[in-house]
């Protein structure tokens, strides 16, 4: 399977560079995720939420994309990381279920980011902690005043 769109970054299949970019902000979050209970909201094909699993107790890492499940599950499993289909905007997770929710790169592909919100809101245990990251518009869109990349909203 070959997914080369932008949102689905396959390390071996990209400059190295592209890749080590994405994983960085796993990198930076490592710190935070220590024993602790983790939601990767939209995480791409998978490569972050392996490397979180380690350290966490447990990553339930959802993403709209069935095939980017199917990735995930045959090339990064671990005994402690879930991948699973679903909506960012209507997450399927009791209240108050998560110590850390990561997203990464997503806010800008979702139709109601308010919604997308409230539900990292309803999920997040009092406490926890939110990472989010976007694109940068006036770099990745050169000024323009529709996003070029065709995901992006």
């Amino acid at each position: 399977m070959k997914m080369d769109y932008p949102e689905r970054i396959i390390p071996e299949q990209i400059p190295n560079f592209y890749y080590l970019e994405q994983l960085a902000r796993y990198e930076r979050i490592k710190e935070f995720v220590l024993g602790k209970e983790i939601l990767d909201c939209g995480y791409g094909n998978g490569y972050g939420s392996h490397s979180l699993a380690h350290l966490s107790k447990s990553v339930k890492a959802i993403d709209i994309s069935n095939d980017a499940i199917q990735y995930a599950r045959a090339h990064y499993y671990s005994p402690n990381v879930e991948f699973v289909v679903m909506d960012s905007q209507s997450l399927e997770f009791s209240d108050e279920s998560f110590d850390v929710v990561c997203s990464f790169d997503v806010i800008e592909q979702v139709q109601d980011w308010k919604r997308y919100l409230q539900e990292i809101q309803r999920t997040l245990k009092r406490g926890g902690l939110v990472f989010l990251s976007t694109t940068n518009r006036m770099i990745n869109s050169l000024e323009s005043d529709q996003p070029l990349n065709p995901f992006h909203i």
